[in-house]
């Protein structure tokens, strides 16, 4: 520089190694005179060596992040805040087909999908030195007008002020991934539009009973606040904490095998129940369906004749790609963010280890990308899944190469590739369930085309249709209508090929054998590549229309027995308001009618208030059969009886009183007899009390003498046979007394009787009663006193050792009552059960048993000894229904 500056006369400068390998920056200062004359040099050497070297080592990075970023996949560029480009890679250049001169000093701008162009303002807008960063999911238009989707991750770099100085942006292609998205959803989107036109419930559960997709169609037996997948099926079903009691979903998990059965629910609904098992390539149940149709309708159809999650799978967000730079030997020089946040380690700590290391592992994973790359000198992309993640990545590694063609280092990429797998198995997975449901529905599909040629049918269309494949090809929908069906159907065809949804679709098909099945279902139509096909979803309703059919005949014959019966019926509403009547009503009240919408009390009783008592008011409050006898009223006279059985009418599932049924039979000529019978019967007690009041004092008179004569009389002989003749005397004496007993049996109507009254009337106090029977009564003659007198008598006279007596009673299924006597005597042997009943037997009269037989079977009341002899006695009394209640219940 000094001689440079003797020539030039000026300031001189350049840089210069010295053998020792030091940097020197040299000047040649010149200096004149006032003259203006060059007087001399001034030189100036600075040590530069440090500085030297961190400018050549700063160049070698950069050449080294110029290499990274120039190989990378994804697209980088940086520009400033007015969209002036100052930096862009390779991989941007050939994204837009574009060259980098171009590119660089411009404001080049891609071009944006107008719908994501208010997407990507708002990005920018979002940046601030708080929030630098941003990702958004945008598509592109390229030259070639072809539409792309591109990831951008933006990062804006502001200046210590806060002024906005750069933005750095990289981009990748998921242009594939979401095509894939689009093929999934629509998949899904066309299996809930088939799933819509089931009128069924359909849902699919996981093993541990969570329901995973559900079409909540059916019947709505689920609220629509409860409808959400990922839930227990017991809970949003039924309202319970742990699984159903009767679940049979439990047994086809167990056995693999389907489940179906006709059950009724708790709300009175009666469903058509089916479990399928859906089992996994090990044979293991991976998921069931349960499959729901409400079948209330036939069922209650029969009845009369008889009694007259959404399944969708979340996709993990997109993670940006993991980039690392190690050597050839697997050690890490280091990683991008995503590949710290990934490992969970810091630079420090990653730095001068082995890429495997960092993943607890002691050898490179099999099928390393690396040394796949190493060996060839170019790049090498594996897929492989990795267990420490979790997850499928796509390993690329791409060899740096030096100046003698030895590889420097080596650049890896990671891409997580999970989501695009598990799209992939969700594609397959809900293809496969499409096609299981659609083959195995309990219910008839098919799609024809505008010609009514078919494109596809389900398995239950050919099995309950009896076609073939084969004959398929050669039949078109009108072939399979039967006649009755044919003109309305082609009218609804055409309005589905119009475009038009056509619902609750009736019709009548003919099977290969010609065999009528009726049908009823929905049809809509799809069009797809200018094609038109129609959709179909009907079930089989012929045994419902044979039971509709059985339903109107047996109607008809209800009715005709209602009409021909001889007593009267009447149907009443709750307030007592008639709704219907037979003929016998009609002919014994012909000058009332009309009759329906009017009270029954104005009808038949010319009353403005209801009877006192009133049988139907009582049925209906206790929601039991009720009776009475009120007079026949014709105008405003007596002129006869009427018997009354009031059965109320009881809604099955609401239990709610509908109405009553009067049951009306006239019971004039009974009430006559009877009260004749009871006129006969006064006569008949009086002539008798007077009869046996003379016999009994001729027998008194008779005995007198007789005991007289045995003190006169000292033949033994002789006095034998008078002691036999006072006997037979005393035994005829009893036999007339029981006559009194006797004749009052059956006399009396029989009334209720709290067993608790009878007892404790008998109980002396001589052997303790205890007894359970207090909440009962029975209808018996009111000799039944009588009966339990006599089985206490019974016990005190012939059950030696006995010191208690045991009631109980005990309600049977028949509906029976059984009253238990026990005592702990010796009992009955057993060839004397039954003649202890038959006149005459025992020791004292003889008509103690056989008069207790006799009262109870008046009201159909039953006795028998059931004991073990040497245990005790036992004497069940059976009670039919009907005469036996609580304490406190009303007639019945």
């Amino acid at each position: 520089p000094t001689t440079k500056a003797i020539l030039t006369m000026k300031s001189e400068q350049t840089v210069m190694r010295t053998p020792d390998g030091r940097y020197w920056d040299e000047r040649g200062e010149p200096v004149f005179d006032t003259a203006g004359r060059l007087t001399g040099i001034v030189e100036i050497a600075q040590d530069i060596t440090e500085r030297k070297k961190a400018e050549l080592a700063l160049q070698e990075s950069e050449d080294r992040y110029k290499n990274v970023v120039e190989t990378q996949t994804e697209f980088i560029c940086r520009f400033l805040p007015d969209g002036t480009h100052i930096f862009v890679n390779e991989a941007y250049c050939q994204r837009f087909n574009i060259t980098a001169e171009e590119i660089i000093g411009s404001r080049f701008k891609p071009v944006i999908h107008r719908d994501d162009r208010d997407t990507v303002s708002r990005l920018y807008a979002s940046l601030t030195p708080d929030n630098p960063a941003g990702t958004i999911d945008q598509r592109i238009i390229l030259a070639d007008d072809r539409i792309v989707w591109d990831r951008w991750s933006t990062q804006a770099f502001f200046n210590d002020d806060g002024t906005l100085r750069e933005y750095q942006s990289v981009g990748q292609d998921i242009t594939e991934m979401k095509q894939r998205e689009e093929v999934l959803r629509e998949s899904e989107e066309r299996f809930q539009r088939v799933m819509n036109l089931v009128p069924d419930m359909i849902s699919i559960h996981d093993p541990e009973m969570t329901i995973l997709y559900s079409n909540w169609m059916g019947f709505g037996a689920v609220p629509e606040e409860k409808r959400h997948v990922q839930t227990k099926c017991y809970r949003t079903y039924r309202d319970l904490e742990d699984i159903c009691p009767d679940c049979q979903a439990k047994e086809v998990i167990s056995s693999k095998k389907p489940f179906e059965r006709e059950a009724l629910l708790p709300d009175g609904r009666w469903v058509d129940l089916r479990v399928i098992p859906v089992l996994d390539t090990d044979g293991n149940v991976e998921y069931f369906m349960e499959w729901v149709r409400d079948i209330t309708e036939r069922k209650r159809s029969e009845s009369e004749v008889a009694d007259a999650q959404r399944l969708l799978e979340g996709m993990l967000d997109g993670i940006p790609d993991i980039i690392g730079l190690q050597h050839p030997d697997h050690t890490m020089i280091r990683y991008n963010k995503a590949g710290y946040e990934m490992l969970g380690l810091t630079p420090e700590e990653v730095e001068g280890r082995r890429c495997y290391e960092l993943i607890g592992r002691s050898t490179p994973c099999e099928n390393c990308a690396t040394a796949l790359a190493v060996a060839s000198k170019k790049q090498e992309t594996v897929v492989r899944y990795t267990p420490e993640f979790g997850m499928y990545l796509e390993c690329t590694s791409n060899p740096i190469l030096d100046e003698n063609g030895e590889i420097d280092m080596i650049i890896e990429r990671l891409h997580d590739i999970t989501d695009r797998k598990a799209a992939e198995e969700a594609l397959r997975a809900s293809e496969e369930r499409y096609r299981d449901l659609f083959e195995k529905a309990n219910v008839l599909i098919q799609s024809v085309d505008d010609k009514g040629r078919f494109v596809f049918v389900n398995e239950t269309w050919k099995e309950k249709l009896e076609y073939t494949d084969e004959d398929l090809q050669s039949l078109t929908l009108f072939d399979i209508i039967h006649p009755d069906s044919l003109d309305h159907c082609k009218v609804a065809f055409q309005k589905v090929i119009a475009g038009e949804a056509v619902d609750n679709v009736q019709a009548i098909f003919l099977t290969k054998s010609r065999k009528p099945v009726f049908v009823e279902g929905n049809v809509n139509c799809r069009h797809s590549d200018g094609q038109i096909h129609t959709r179909g979803i009907f079930q089989d309703i012929t045994d419902r229309k044979a039971a509709e059919e059985a339903l109107k005949e047996n109607r008809n014959l209800l009715n005709s027995i209602f009409q021909s019966i001889q007593d009267g019926i009447s149907v009443l509403n709750t307030d007592l308001t008639i709704r219907d009547v037979n003929q016998t009503m009609e002919e014994w009240y012909g000058h009332a009618a009309p009759f329906i919408g009017k009270k029954c009390y104005e009808v038949y009783q010319n009353r403005s208030n209801p009877c006192v008592p009133c049988p139907s008011i009582r049925a209906l409050e206790k929601k039991t059969v009720c009776s009475e006898i009120v007079p026949l009223m014709k105008d405003n006279n007596q002129v006869g009886w009427l018997e009354l059985f009031c059965y109320p009418l009881i809604d099955t599932k609401t239990e709610r009183v509908t109405g009553v049924i009067e049951f009306v039979r006239n019971i004039t000529d009974r009430k006559t007899a009877e009260e004749a019978l009871q006129t006969a019967n006064k006569k008949l007690q009086l002539l008798s009390s007077i009869t046996r009041h003379d016999i009994l004092n001729q027998i008194m008179a008779l005995r007198g003498y007789l005991e007289l004569s045995l003190y006169e009389i000292d033949d033994p002989k002789l006095s034998r046979y008078l002691s036999n003749v006072v006997a037979a005397a005393t035994t005829i004496q009893k036999q007339i007394e029981f006559t009194k007993v006797y004749e009052s049996l059956g006399v009396q109507t029989p009334t209720w009787q709290p067993l608790t009254a009878v007892i404790e009337t008998v109980d002396d106090a001589r052997l303790p009663i205890h007894h359970d029977c207090g909440e009962f009564a029975v209808y018996a003659d009111p000799m039944f006193e009588k009966v339990l007198q006599n089985l206490y008598d019974n016990t005190l006279r012939h059950a030696e050792g006995a010191d208690s007596v045991q009631i109980r009673c005990m309600e049977e299924e028949d509906g029976s009552l059984v009253i238990i006597w026990e005592d702990n005597g010796a009992g009955v042997p057993g060839d004397q059960k039954e003649q202890i009943f038959t006149k005459g037997f025992g020791k004292n009269t003889g008509f103690g048993l056989f008069l207790t037989r006799d009262i109870l079977s008046i009201t159909g009341i039953s006795i028998a000894e059931t004991g073990v002899y040497g245990e005790g006695a036992r004497f069940e009394i059976t009670v039919p229904g009907g005469v036996w209640r609580r304490s406190g219940e009303g007639d019945g």
